[in-house]
């Protein structure tokens, strides 16, 4: 959640100074850059998580039927 509180600001400011110094069409072009990359590291960033926690299942399913 972390990474939508850095991505949305970034990518505000990123789309307002390219509309400033480039055009208009610029900066909503890479507003959504931004926010598309965001949403990519957003769904990357789960499905590690999601990793992470069946190892852990894993892990813990192997060492309760060691212990039998």
């Amino acid at each position: 959640m972390v990474l939508i509180l850095i991505a949305v600001p970034t990518a505000l400011m990123s789309g307002l100074l390219s509309s400033i110094f480039d055009s208009p069409a610029e900066g909503i072009r890479v507003f959504f850059i931004m926010v598309g990359a965001g949403a990519v590291l957003l769904v990357c960033e789960l499905f590690i998580e999601e990793a992470r926690e069946r190892r852990q299942l894993k892990k813990r399913a192997l060492a309760s039927g060691n212990k039998k």
